[in-house]
């Protein structure tokens, strides 16, 4: 049976940060991004079986998200994520494993994706331009934009459309602008097509607006001055939005029809189902589904828990100075009936409650109350304007410190962008410059507009207020400064099969080097831990333990057991500071690796423990350049790893081992950019082009001929001497892979030496 109003039916806990995005994926799971720097997947299903999963594939904020849905081609679908770290990867949901494709081009965070079924994708980025990528390369990159783009729609197989901080939207075929949409006065965050000739956006400035295709704006609905972040349909044409007033709402004809508040500043996004139901991820982290099919909702207990959630919820009256709480009413204005989505403030033993009018219940629901925060005593003038904060920001000692203006109700994280495009800092920054102003300050929450007081009214928008540009955007990928690692992990398992080799060993000869029950006791810690993607809770010593357990799984037992150990090594690499400089005896971590995966005693065994010892061995190298201890251990013992990896190629080759060489040497590549060490980027060109000429996976090229473009601009002019070579390697590269993506950078190969 259907109701009219959504109500509840799940909620999903997981992510330790703001859900930025959720999106629908197969029948049975949905996916959500956040900004603890993972992916995951939730299983929907009640006959489902389906584990839920976590993919960290990326390095900082995951902010998009796509699904590619199931197909022969792609029996599970395809998920496409997008974030800080400038990198589009696109996996397979249901194998763990690093991507089956990384899409590299963007100069700025992934902040849009979009992608259709069969496989095309459009992003949109900070760095001011938007791409299509067809067969996993670029086909077109869209520039019109002066500001980020923070919306993207593929409209059909031709034509596409993009939304920016600059306020407009912009329509292209086939890489052509060809239509200018202007209407909004704040940036535009979300585009969602209605039918093929209609089309609806949202933005900063709280409308939403209705467009033809051919430039008509026909509708306008506005949700006061709140920001909106999102927006979707339902299959009976309804719109779905979502911002920072805490709640979704339902939109029909032109009016807002339901208004769902949440436990939470902001509703970053909404998604529709098939089967209708709303899915919606905010600021606390967590996912939740909200449905009108009655066999489908929450039970009475899990829905009023969820209403106590809202009811408790704290609301800020600073900055609310034209609220008279002396002539605010008390209880009884509860007994009057209210209009739909109605949001009143009453006064009861000298606490302020909001209340929203429920139209299915007829009654009054209670959704916060309003608390006083401290507040600066007057307002501050910059550059003209009031301001309830201006910040001392130090970032460079001898420096004069810069100026940091905020209003306690905006975004801390637009302002800190803002911040920083303003001053042209590193974008690293912007965590700690968001975190800095929640800290020092108190935050407004916004709610619902309604015809009498409303506690949430005053709105994000300010006139006049710019919006967020990112830099001007590089067309070039040469040279790459950044490092790729390999972060995904079947944490479950691994554990498992570490502890099925346990029980073996316990059985056998081996059961000397089976594990007491104190190093079970630190497996179990791992497994507790690794699930966490930032690892926060292990301690140093707890770290320290488990690397001489890891030394034990990778060095001590069998050769063809190690596999499990060399996994978790590698998740050690990327993650705890305390990794790189670990030693065991003396062994360094470098030793440690090198013996786990790379031992000349290891061609006995078949083809398939070398390949994955090999590969994992390499991953693990490559995960310790994301920290500078761990790049400093490497360039340390350059000459044994080098002794070992230049060799690979003609041991054993699989497509993983490839691709985890390739990325190998594209992080050397950058290193030795950084440190502009000439001699040791031409040690690594003969191993370079080994592969180039004779390998045939289009990503591991891909790489490698960013790891060769990289070294070029170190060697500066003697590069030269290698000019011949060099065109024959790209003129191979050329004639067997078709994909713009390679030719374009031979292009720029080419380009630089000349």
């Amino acid at each position: 049976m259907m109701s009219q109003s959504y109500i509840l039916s799940k909620s999903f806990v997981g992510h330790d940060q703001d859900v930025k995005v959720v999106c629908e994926g197969s029948e049975s799971l949905i996916f959500s991004a956040s900004r603890d720097g993972t992916v995951r997947s939730w299983n929907i299903s009640k006959e489902s079986t389906i584990k839920p999963n976590i993919y960290s594939m990326h390095s900082g904020y995951v902010n998009s998200l796509a699904f590619i849905r199931c197909s022969e081609k792609y029996p599970n679908g395809l998920i496409v994520s997008g974030g800080q770290d400038k990198l589009i990867a696109v996996y397979d949901p249901y194998k763990y494993v690093e991507p089956d494709y990384v899409l590299i081009g963007h100069q700025a965070n992934v902040c849009a994706l979009h992608a259709t079924d069969n496989a095309m994708i459009i992003s949109g980025s900070w760095d001011k331009t938007a791409k299509v990528w067809k067969d996993w390369k670029c086909l077109y990159t869209l520039e019109g934009h002066s500001a980020a783009v923070w919306a993207v729609l593929i409209v059909d197989e031709n034509r596409f459309l993009t939304g920016s901080a600059d306020k407009t939207i912009i329509l292209w075929l086939d890489g052509i602008q060809i239509g200018l949409f202007k209407g909004h006065t704040d940036c535009v965050r979300s585009i969602c097509k209605i039918s093929d000739s209609e089309f609806s956006s949202c933005g900063n400035d709280g409308v939403i607006r209705i467009w033809t295709f051919s430039g008509e704006q026909i509708l306008e609905m506005t949700n006061g001055r709140s920001f909106i972040y999102s927006l979707s349909m339902l299959s009976t044409k309804e719109l779905i939005s979502s911002g920072e007033d805490r709640s979704v709402k339902i939109w029909k004809d032109g009016k807002c029809i339901q208004t769902i508040i949440h436990p939470a500043v902001s509703i970053w996004s909404v998604a529709v189902l098939k089967n209708d139901d709303i899915v919606t991820g905010g600021s606390d982290g967590i996912i939740r589904i909200f449905t009108r099919d009655q066999e489908r909702m929450a039970s009475k207990e899990e829905i009023n828990e969820f209403n106590k959630s809202v009811a408790s919820y704290k609301i800020s009256t600073n900055n609310l100075s034209h609220i008279n709480k002396e002539k605010l009413p008390g209880v009884e204005a509860l007994q009057k009936q209210g209009k739909k989505n109605q949001v009143i403030m009453i006064k009861e033993n000298n606490t302020i409650e909001a209340y929203q009018w429920d139209v299915s219940k007829m009654a009054w629901n209670k959704v916060g109350e309003v608390v006083d925060v401290a507040a600066p005593s007057q307002k501050q003038i910059y550059n003209g304007q009031e301001y309830d904060y201006v910040f001392d920001v130090d970032i460079a000692e001898g420096s004069p410190p810069l100026k940091l203006p905020y209003n306690v109700n905006q975004n801390p994280y637009e302002v800190a962008y803002q911040f920083i495009q303003n001053y042209q800092l590193s974008i690293e920054y912007l965590d700690r410059i968001a975190k800095f102003i929640q800290e020092n300050t108190k935050k407004i929450e916004i709610g619902e507009q309604n015809s009498f007081i409303d506690p949430y009214s005053t709105g994000r928008y300010i006139p006049g207020q710019s919006c967020s540009e990112s830099s001007e955007p590089s067309k070039k990928i040469l040279p790459h400064t950044s490092f790729l690692s390999f972060k995904q992990i079947n944490i479950f398992g691994l554990i498992q099969k570490c502890m099925e080799f346990n029980s073996v060993f316990g059985k056998s000869e081996h059961k000397n080097i089976s594990l007491n029950p104190e190093e079970v006791l630190t497996l179990e810690t791992i497994d507790k831990y690794l699930k966490d993607p930032k690892g926060k809770s292990l301690t140093k010593n707890m770290v320290l333990d488990s690397l001489d357990l890891i030394v034990k799984l990778t060095n001590i037992w069998p050769y063809d057991k190690r596999f499990p150990g060399l996994d978790m090594l590698r998740i050690f690499c990327e993650r705890f500071e305390e990794t790189s400089s670990y030693k065991y005896g003396t062994k360094s971590i470098i030793d440690i690796i090198i013996e786990g995966g790379l031992s000349n005693d290891s061609l006995a065994f078949s083809e398939k423990i070398i390949g994955n010892n090999i590969m994992l061995s390499l991953k693990a190298l490559v995960n310790l350049f994301e920290r500078d201890s761990g790049r400093k251990i490497l360039y340390q013992n350059l000459d044994k790893i080098t002794t070992k990896i230049f060799n690979i190629y003609n041991i054993l080759f699989n497509r993983n081992i490839k691709i985890a060489l390739g990325t190998l040497y594209l992080n050397f590549s950058v290193l030795f950019y950084q440190l502009s060490s000439t001699q040791n980027a031409i040690n690594f060109i003969e191993p370079i082009f080994q592969i180039l000429l004779k390998d045939d996976d289009s990503e591991c090229i891909y790489r490698t001929l960013i790891a060769l473009g990289t070294i070029l601009h170190t060697l500066k002019e003697s590069k030269y001497i290698y000019t011949d070579r060099i065109q024959m390697v790209t003129q191979k590269c050329k004639n067997d892979f078709k994909e713009s993506r390679i030719t374009s950078l031979i292009k720029e190969i080419s380009e630089i030496l000349h």
